[in-house]
């Protein structure tokens, strides 16, 4: 979410200049910038939830069976 912040300073600056009289391909680069602010501030949060979840659940999955034979068959112990 922290990560935002230089991409929005970048697109400050780029509107600034573009302003201030510079080319107009600044105005690409300002939305590359605005694109990844919005992912990180969105990704951020969800990232929080997510790893806050599985955090919670992975006690639960620890102490449940895996569903797995715990027994080892070798050729010895296969019928005849």
């Amino acid at each position: 979410m922290l990560l935002a912040l230089p991409d929005l300073l970048a697109v400050s600056i780029c509107t600034n200049l573009i302003s201030g009289g510079c080319p107009g391909w600044l105005h690409l680069v300002a939305v590359l910038f605005v694109w990844n602010a919005m992912k990180f501030l969105i990704m951020g949060p969800t990232c929080l939830v997510l790893l806050t979840r599985a955090h919670f659940l992975e006690p639960a999955a620890r102490n449940r069976p895996s569903g797995r034979a715990h027994r080892c068959t070798t050729p010895m112990d296969a019928p005849a």
